[in-house]
């Protein structure tokens, strides 16, 4: 768990004149994405179906960048596999499996969605996709426009 008061980001460090020799190295700057990622080959279609979901749930919260896409995947395809496992365990059969010389065992399937269930969660955790996480983030729900906004809007 993470602990003590949150760093800055590399752009407001710039804003507020932090001494060059305190700002990390390597840090990944930029902006926010604007525009929906396309999802990497690799996924599978369902696993591309997730991947666009869960892009448009982050950029909502204006928190995806360029550097994020590749995680992002990673989300979705372990979304796709835990589908998967808990499709199979549907059936109760499914559930224990029996070897050859008869000891009756848990499913591998059920190894795997739990597996599949942690990853999701902790790669989740990093997006702020749980309340805990959207707190530490520092991710505030979207708060209404007001009247004199709404004006505004209209006149861009």
């Amino acid at each position: 768990m993470l602990r003590g008061r949150p760093s800055k980001p590399a752009e407001l460090k710039k804003l507020t004149g932090t001494r060059p020799s305190r700002m990390k190295e390597g840090q990944i700057t930029g902006e926010p994405l604007t525009k929906l990622p396309a999802p990497p080959d690799w996924l599978n279609d369902q696993a591309k179906v997730i991947f666009t979901e869960t892009c448009r749930l982050i950029m909502a919260q204006k928190s995806i960048y360029e550097g994020d896409v590749n995680l992002l995947a990673v989300l979705s395809n372990e979304c796709y596999t835990y589908q998967i496992a808990a499709a199979k365990l549907q059936d109760p059969e499914n559930m224990i499996t029996t070897t050859s010389t008869g000891y009756q065992a848990i499913s591998p399937w059920t190894t795997i969605r739990n597996q599949s269930q942690k990853n999701i969660r902790d790669i989740g955790a990093l997006f702020g996709l749980d309340p805990t996480s959207r707190a530490r983030l520092g991710i505030r729900e979207p708060e209404p426009l007001d009247e004199f906004e709404q004006l505004l809007k209209q006149i861009d």
